[in-house]
C-alpha cells in the first residue's frame, strides 16, 4: 500500500529507465516529464502542481518527486496551501476517497504516478 508522508521514500530497482533521461528526452514511461535540477544534487524532478483561483485566494496542492540514483531511492512528497501556511499532505492509498478537491486530485495523481513506475518496474512499493 502507497503511504505518502512528508518524505516518503520508495527503493529504486531499475535505474536504466532514469539514467536514460537528457534534457531533449526528458519524459519517463512516454509521459512524465522530467527536470534535471543541478541544484538540488543533481537529481531528476517531476514535479506537478494543482491550483485553485478565487478572489483574492490562491490555494494550491503540489507533489514532488526526486531520483536519488546515488543513494537509490525516488523521494516524493505532497504538500498544499492552507490559506497562510504550507502543510504536508500525509494519506494512504486508501483514504485518497476521503480528500476533497485539489488535495484529492493531487494524491490521485500521486498515486497512479508511483503504481506506473511500480508496473514498469523501476521502483518497488512496500506491501504494507
Amino acid at each position: 500500500m502507497i503511504k505518502i508522508h512528508e518524505e516518503t521514500k520508495f527503493k529504486i530497482i531499475d535505474s536504466k529507465p532514469i539514467e536514460k533521461l537528457t534534457e531533449e528526452s526528458d519524459k519517463l514511461l512516454g509521459k512524465y516529464k522530467y527536470i534535471y535540477n543541478m541544484f538540488s544534487n543533481g537529481f531528476w524532478n517531476h514535479n506537478v502542481e494543482f491550483e485553485y483561483s478565487s478572489f483574492n485566494l490562491n490555494l494550491f496542492s503540489e507533489m514532488n518527486s526526486q531520483f536519488d540514483l546515488e543513494e537509490g531511492y525516488l523521494y516524493v512528497q505532497c504538500y498544499g496551501d492552507e490559506r497562510t501556511k504550507i502543510v504536508w499532505l500525509n494519506f494512504n492509498e486508501n483514504e485518497v476517497d476521503k480528500l476533497v478537491g485539489m488535495k484529492k486530485e493531487c494524491a490521485e495523481y500521486t498515486i497512479k504516478y508511483l503504481r506506473d513506475l511500480e508496473e514498469a518496474g523501476i521502483i518497488e512499493i512496500p506491501k504494507s
